[in-house]
């Protein structure tokens, strides 16, 4: 598995980084060449010219099942512009390295407020901020940033090229991030907000809803600060399941904590005289995913939540990691006979 993630994130890289420095994207879609004839030596050698052009076709064209897994959908939208599951896919397989920097200050604001009367109250109010301000304006959130000792810097910036339609920014239904422009789409690139629906045709100077038809309006950028892509990737994104979970136990009953002690877990319930920690997880592939679980510690008293429109995911993820792992339906139904 670690040499096809290898070869997977390699891709990924190629597609993010490739007009940048010529040189490099060739030694790059040279050693990616080479990765595919290692990993399937039956067929065809790929010379580098010809892997270039196929990051613009859906790779279930041109790479095999057993080297793509559960990728879909081409990385590259034009010759220089990164397709939205290319991005989403880019962020995850870069994902310690993206964490530890999200965690570093997430941990420091953690460590601040425990010293502090009210501290716990303070790091929810916190984390909920990060959760519902997918974008901001620099001098509201500072009444926020402020008594954390934080900058808002930090955590949020300008709007990027690929998010702007003109002088407008277009935010997602779902979660409230810039959506990503390219030519023939607007779209979310997250899969939680693809499978909500976030997906949209520019039609003239409109931006139409695929599914309804409904347009929507774009929002001036001037001003407007965006959430950081890891911190909208790692912790508002499952933070939105974390909500729904919290959600959907205290309608079973259950008296969910978010964030208890100092974000020890996502969401806490007492079941059966003891504490069970539930975990939030949405990434867009099993198999990065199963990675990054299996460096977790194991508890029985843990469990993993993933989104329901990853079922079919679940007998992959509990062999490759041996944890307890639930979408949220099968979650909430689970513990619905203990309650």
């Amino acid at each position: 598995m670690e040499r096809l993630q290898s070869l997977l994130w390699l891709l990924a890289n190629i597609a993010m980084t490739g007009s940048r420095d010529r040189a490099q994207t060739l030694d790059l879609l040279c050693q990616a060449c080479a990765g595919i004839h290692r990993l399937e030596p039956t067929l065809p050698v790929l010379t580098a010219d010809r892997l270039e052009a196929s990051l613009q076709v859906p790779v279930e064209e041109w790479l095999p099942d057993t080297i793509r897994g559960e990728l879909t959908g081409a990385l590259l939208v034009s010759s220089v512009v990164p397709s939205r599951i290319c991005r989403e896919m880019h962020l995850e397989y870069e994902a310690r390295e993206q964490m530890d920097r999200t965690q570093a200050l997430i941990l420091r604001i953690r460590d601040f407020c425990k010293v502090l009367p009210d501290g716990q109250t303070l790091y929810r109010t916190f984390r909920r901020f990060l959760i519902q301000s997918p974008t901001t304006q620099r001098r509201p959130a500072r009444l926020i940033f402020q008594p954390l000792d934080v900058s808002l810097d930090d955590m949020y910036r300008a709007p990027k090229r690929h998010e702007l339609l003109g002088t407008y920014l277009y935010l997602c239904p779902c979660c409230g991030w810039a959506m990503n422009v390219t030519q023939p789409e607007v779209a979310c690139t997250s899969q939680w907000c693809e499978q909500a629906g976030s997906l949209f045709d520019r039609q003239h100077d409109q931006v139409v809803r695929r599914s309804n038809g409904a347009v929507l309006a774009g929002v001036a950028a001037e001003d407007i600060l965006v959430l950081q892509d890891t911190f909208w990737k790692f912790t508002l994104l499952p933070g939105l399941l974390e909500l729904q979970l919290a959600e959907g136990l205290q309608n079973l009953g259950f008296t969910p904590v978010l964030w208890p002690d100092f974000d020890e877990s996502d969401v806490r319930i007492e079941l059966d005289g003891e504490y069970l920690d539930l975990d939030a997880k949405v990434w867009r592939y099993p198999d990065v995913l199963a990675s990054h679980l299996s460096a977790l510690p194991r508890s029985k008293l843990r469990w993993i939540v993933i989104p329901d429109y990853q079922a079919t995911s679940l007998p992959f993820l509990r062999e490759k990691t041996g944890l307890q792992i639930h979408t949220y339906s099968s979650c909430l139904k689970e513990l619905k006979k203990r309650a």
